[in-house]
């Protein structure tokens, strides 16, 4: 069995089918019925995929629907059964994080014995499926997760099982988000709906800049990869040049992916917020951050580093190294990307301390032209030195950055 997917097969199958579904979607009156439209569409897709993937994910957001609806009733000790839904929730991540051989071989064993238990002619279709990890499991984990504290803090009520389903099995995000919250998707999911003109131009366009950046821009791109493992027969000068141009890839491939599913989205109505925003032209790492992979972050701001005291001026720090630690580990679990948090911590106190100290003494940062340019530059270096981390197991990192530096 190998893992053979690809993002972008889901988004044609996604634009295949919302041929059928999206006039559907605004003939229908009902809204419950729109609502559970969407959510066979996203189960539908998934099972395409695998079917052991579909089910999969049916059973994870049914969990979380009565986890949900515990804590939406609940009046008493909900903190303590709060904090033990996350950790239920967060559990088969962590695992496929730490043991991902293990989690994947019993993953798809489990789920197939199940899927021919339902059906043995769904088992037969499940046995040729060649799928290995269980795909957009950290998107929902957090999507998830993100609901059940929204909900113990009164912002959400409960909700009826299409509401949950529907936000569930949302299609356009399913597979590389972005990391979406109820409440953008709650209006278009209850409202009485109608065709917009203007929306459906949108969401074409930004499908058109999607496929734009995946295979124009970032697909040239893509051999820059190998650098990760050819480094060491490689000049300083190819080094150097394979990172800059390899951190263009990694970026206008992720970015390409969120513009396919913020357009997809626009298409049915549904506004989704921005998940990047020129990251790479901004002059500091804390807007960096505040414009890259944006869902992210957002959950990474409510969910972390505002309850850990990020705008107190004694915790604050701490708040920071929190924040962007469960940044780095939500992609691994792993000594690189603890080094990748700690790189990224430092560089976010730093700037923090630099700009306390420049309002303490009423400092105003330079507008010219060319310290502006030296900043957006020197972030971007900052950035791109990063990147190792993120690719290479532990191991590698020395000779790499060794190599980059001609040792």
């Amino acid at each position: 069995m190998t893992h053979s997917f690809n993002a972008f097969y889901y988004f044609t199958d996604l634009f295949t089918w919302l041929m059928l579904t999206l006039p559907l979607f605004f003939l229908i009156p009902w809204a419950v019925v729109r609502r559970i439209l969407l959510a066979l569409s996203g189960f539908y897709l998934l099972f395409v995929i695998a079917p052991r993937l579909a089910f999969f994910y049916l059973a994870f957001w049914l969990a979380v629907w009565i986890a949900q609806r515990f804590l939406a009733f609940f009046k008493f000790e909900r903190a303590i059964v709060l904090i033990l839904f996350i950790i239920i929730f967060l559990l088969p991540m962590v695992i496929w994080k730490l043991f991902p051989t293990e989690f994947n071989i019993q993953f798809n064993f489990v789920w197939h014995d199940f899927v021919w238990y339902l059906s043995q002619r769904l088992g037969e279709i499940d046995m040729i499926r060649q799928i290995l990890i269980p795909i957009g499991l950290s998107f929902a984990t957090f999507r998830a997760i993100d609901l059940l504290i929204q909900t113990d803090l009164g912002l959400i009520k409960g909700l009826s099982l299409d509401r949950l389903l529907f936000f569930g099995f949302f299609p356009p995000v399913l597979i590389i988000g972005p990391i979406i919250e109820y409440h953008e998707v709650e209006k278009g999911g209850d409202r009485a709906v109608h065709f917009d003109v203007n929306d459906f131009a949108y969401g074409l366009g930004r499908i058109f800049i999607g496929i734009a950046k995946i295979f124009v821009l970032a697909y040239p791109l893509q051999q820059t990869a190998d650098i990760f493992v050819y480094f060491e027969h490689n000049s300083i000068f190819v080094l150097w040049i394979s990172l800059f141009l390899f951190a263009w890839f990694f970026y206008l491939n992720f970015a390409g992916y969120s513009d396919l599913a913020i357009g997809t989205a626009r298409l049915y109505g549904f506004h989704l917020k921005e998940n990047f925003s020129f990251p790479y032209f901004q002059q500091n790492p804390q807007a960096f951050w505040a414009h890259w992979h944006m869902s992210l972050t957002r959950f990474a701001q409510r969910n972390v580093f505002i309850p850990f005291g990020g705008f107190r001026k004694k915790t604050q720090y701490f708040a920071i190294v929190a924040t962007i630690m469960m940044i780095a580990l939500w992609h691994d679990l792993s000594l690189s990307l603890i080094l990748f948090g700690i790189y990224h911590a430092i560089g976010l106190c730093v700037h923090r301390y630099w700009d306390n100290r420049r309002k303490a003494f009423q400092g105003q940062p330079s507008s010219a032209m060319g310290w502006v340019l030296l900043k957006i530059g020197g972030t971007f270096l900052f950035v791109m030195f990063s990147f190792p981390l993120l690719m290479l197991p532990y191991s590698q990192l020395v000779d790499f950055y060794g190599a980059m530096f001609g040792f």
